[in-house]
């Protein structure tokens, strides 16, 4: 009797030690496949589970016949399967690209030409996701962003002669500095729109954009 406890014991013991780490593989794998279901959007993900479902029956089917449908199995075939479906999403994405911005009508060459980029209406020209300076250069300068995801962004530039980090401007409000936006959006008592401003990136790309000064 105290031999047959201690097998059933050892049995318990060892399945309990695979299930742990089963679940700890388990875990870590679908903490992995939400990091990267992060980087797309619910309708991309699920276009490539659609485009994908009836393959993903198949197979479960092949394993169910073959008599490999087990409990262990079956967790490790679907993990499998979402890594295949997310690998398959990541290689349909376009790369990301560079963003050249060249900047025309700089007057003078004294201070920087700075641009900022944003891609929130909700805070445009308030947060900017990221900038890049120069020193100005009459006539034209060139700013790159490098490795730049797909998408709709919007770029400010101002030609700070002085410095300060800011567009200086008179007592009425007037720029008294070059100025600039994306799409040479023109501005009409204020600053112009997101809207008015935003383009779509996508791989390597070029824009221009042309100074103003009052």
């Amino acid at each position: 009797m105290s031999r047959r406890n201690n097998g059933i014991t050892g049995y318990n013991i060892s399945l309990a030690m695979s299930v742990n780490r089963l679940t700890r593989e388990s875990i870590h794998t679908v903490l992995v496949i939400i990091r990267l279901i992060g980087r797309f959007s619910v309708g991309q993900f699920q276009q490539v589970i659609v485009t994908n479902l009836r393959f993903v029956r198949l197979f479960l089917l092949l394993r169910r016949l073959n008599g490999y449908f087990d409990k262990k199995n079956t967790m490790k075939t679907m993990i499998a399967i979402t890594l295949l479906l997310i690998s398959h999403l990541i290689a349909a994405q376009p790369a990301p690209g560079t963003l050249t911005v060249v900047i025309k009508d700089v007057k003078g060459a004294k201070g920087k030409v700075s641009i900022g980029l944003f891609n929130d209406a909700k805070v445009f020209m308030k947060k900017r996701i990221d900038s890049r300076s120069v020193q100005a250069q009459n006539g034209e300068v060139t700013l790159q962003f490098e490795h730049l995801p797909e998408g709709e962004y919007a770029i400010t530039v101002m030609h700070d002669e002085n410095g300060n980090g800011e567009l200086d401007s008179n007592f009425v409000g007037i720029p008294v500095e070059g100025f600039g936006f994306s799409n040479d959006a023109k501005a009409m008592f204020g600053p112009p729109s997101y809207d008015k401003c935003v383009f779509h990136h996508q791989a390597d790309q070029q824009i221009t954009i042309h100074l103003k000064y009052f």
